[in-house]
């Protein structure tokens, strides 16, 4: 959970093809190859990273009893509302939420890392401003699944974690991408996650009640979540907490909101006048 304080650090995100691109990133198979059997660039992998750190903010918050808020009357929608596990309608939506939150909190290299406030555009280089300094204006005008620019406040941890990533240099995301296959597994389970968890999201909310998870559904976060736990392994840390409430593990699911989450770190701090980012 990150610090709270009157300017935090936010990302200012925005695509020239915003639509297709998440699109593309949900359906990745291949961090090297594009489906025409081209190969991907390193920008082109920095822009599916950031398509996906879109979603997965979107689909976090949205899944939350009530949803994403809608725009203001200009049109503005801005990422980055509290997450809490009281928020969701059932301890299975919380599980499914804090496991997709989790990613990106374990995508960094180990250490500290400063969560600047930065503004980017398709995969090119982040352009950074010290998080002590006053913000970058641009809201935004859209639901971020229909991206085209998108805003994420680094309010709680996994928020911090989605502005870290966004503004990670290319080398390091190329590395994690087509170097570590443990990582490269993680991103890729968490793209098809994503569709799923946004998909299951809308069901509930047409059909105005929960819906049991499916056993296919539930593979797949299960399959996201031992990724986590292995890359957790090799680091020696325990899983870090994505939000306050979060569920640790499908074990977890059936027990009261009071006993889950409570044993778990927090891993997104205020020091010395900037963010940090801690694994």
């Amino acid at each position: 959970m990150a610090a709270q304080r009157d300017t935090p650090p936010r990302w200012t995100h925005s695509d020239s093809d915003g639509a297709a691109e998440i699109a593309r990133a949900l359906e990745v198979k291949s961090f090297r190859t594009k489906p025409d059997g081209s190969p991907r660039t390193t920008q082109d992998r920095v822009r599916l990273v950031r398509a996906l750190a879109c979603a997965t903010e979107y689909t976090v918050e949205n899944t939350c009893d009530g949803g994403v808020p809608a725009a203001d009357e200009m049109g503005q929608l801005k990422l980055g509302s509290e997450v809490r596990g009281d928020r969701f309608r059932t301890r299975a939506d919380c599980y499914a939420a804090s496991t997709l939150a989790r990613t990106w909190l374990l995508f960094p290299d180990p250490g500290r890392h400063v969560v600047y406030t930065a503004v980017t555009h398709d995969g090119e280089p982040a352009v950074l401003t010290p998080a002590s300094r006053p913000e970058i204006s641009g809201d935004v005008a859209f639901p971020p699944l229909l991206v085209g620019v998108v805003v994420v406040v680094a309010i709680a941890a996994f928020a911090s974690a989605v502005c870290y990533v966004a503004q990670a240099a290319a080398e390091v995301i190329d590395r994690k991408l087509t170097n570590d296959a443990l990582t490269a597994r993680l991103v890729q389970t968490q793209a098809h996650a994503l569709g799923l968890v946004n998909d299951h999201t809308e069901r509930q909310r047409k059909e105005g009640r929960p819906i049991p998870w499916d056993p296919v559904e539930l593979k797949v976060l299960d399959s996201l979540f031992e990724t986590q736990q292995q890359i957790a392994a090799r680091t020696g840390k325990p899983l870090p907490n994505p939000f306050e409430g979060a569920v640790e593990g499908a074990r977890t699911v059936g027990r009261k909101l009071a006993d889950v989450g409570t044993g778990l770190g927090v891993f997104a701090v205020f020091l010395g006048g900037a963010y940090v980012l801690t694994r």
